[in-house]
């Protein structure tokens, strides 16, 4: 029966993107294919977002540039994507929810921008990545070799876009939160060998990505102003969560007042503090809310010259998917509750 749900999921998903077939490259599409016409240097290999070039390089010798076959490889990680989310759901939900779980992220409009601009690769394998290792680490008993899938999954996930690093203080979450492991000689080399990892891929991010980068601190904006404007485009997608009406490739979050921007900002710290306090009575729920601001923090402190979008809340929204999942089963384990029962009548003699 599961598998059954989890087909049509599958299909679903084909059938509502398959419109993308017919679609040419549109937004950032054209600049990733001049990189792509040419071989690509080592340097480039091995820098962040390094996998998701030599995807395209791979794909353009194969095909040139065919629009076609690289909508369809984005139409295929992102199913893979939404069985990852399924497999580290099923990890903390009952099966049925886990199903949820999966479904809102592979069928949720917000996550076109993803999905059907070949751009958005790069989103779909760090998501892809940090799933490997979340679901590495999140097992009830973790061996090495768990450790080992773990780091290939890091390694794919900062191979697609740097938020793949974002995996590793995700998985400290979950250890706080959830499984709460007893102190062992092997928890202390786990936490060490994940704080080693931490260190040595962030030094090519910041190297590659940031330092060296004029997109970043792009802006004018003081870092109060910028974090408040970034809270306030948070909400924006948040609601878009909920209410998936409005979609836009570019929205105007400059028209925000100072005084909203900034109350968007308390609001996310608020929160926050809610999804902390909660850890104990709903840690599913807190932990899915705290997955979600963790992933998107490195956008409060570093400036660019954007604000949050679409296709960049796709690994973040994982936890909100969870999160809604989670909540649901609460409400329908408290309204099956409350429901009056049946009292069968009994003949008397």
């Amino acid at each position: 029966m599961n598998k059954a749900v989890l087909t049509t999921l599958i299909l679903l998903t084909l059938l509502a993107y398959a419109p993308v077939r017919g679609a040419g490259f549109v937004y950032e599409d054209d600049v990733l294919m001049v990189p792509a016409a040419r071989a690509i240097t080592a340097q480039e290999v091995l820098a962040p977002r390094g996998l998701t070039a030599v995807s395209f390089r791979i794909q353009y010798l194969f095909q040139g540039a065919d629009p076609r076959g690289y909508h369809g490889i984005n139409l295929f990680l992102h199913v893979l994507v939404g069985l990852g989310v399924f497999a580290v759901a099923r990890l903390l939900l009952r099966v049925e929810y886990a199903i949820l779980a999966a479904g809102l992220h592979l069928l949720h409009p917000l996550n076109t921008e993803a999905v059907a601009y070949v751009a958005g690769r790069s989103e779909l394998i760090a998501a892809l990545g940090a799933l490997a290792t979340l679901w590495a680490l999140m097992q009830p008993v973790v061996t090495w070799k768990h450790v080992g899938l773990a780091l290939v999954g890091l390694i794919i996930g900062i191979g697609g876009k740097e938020v793949g690093i974002m995996a590793l203080p995700i998985a400290a979450l979950h250890m706080a939160i959830i499984r709460k492991p007893a102190w062992s000689w092997r928890l202390a080399g786990i936490c060490a060998g994940g704080v080693g990892a931490a260190a040595l891929f962030a030094i090519p991010i910041l190297g590659v990505r940031i330092l060296g980068n004029l997109y970043f601190s792009a802006t004018e904006r003081g870092a109060l102003a910028y974090a408040s404007l970034q809270s306030w485009a948070t909400w924006t997608m948040l609601r878009l969560a909920i209410v998936p009406w409005g979609q836009s490739v570019d929205h105007d979050y400059e028209t925000a007042t100072r005084g909203m921007s900034i109350m968007a900002l308390l609001a996310l710290v608020a929160l926050a503090a809610w999804a902390w306090r909660r850890r104990q009575t709903m840690p599913v729920v807190a932990f899915g809310v705290l997955w979600m601001l963790v992933a998107l923090s490195p956008r409060f402190v570093i400036r660019i010259s954007e604000y949050a979008n679409e296709h960049q809340v796709y690994l973040p929204f994982i936890g909100l998917w969870l999160a809604l999942a989670n909540g649901t089963m609460y409400f329908h384990d408290y309204y099956v509750s409350r429901a009056p029962r049946e009292v069968p009548c009994v003949e008397s003699a």
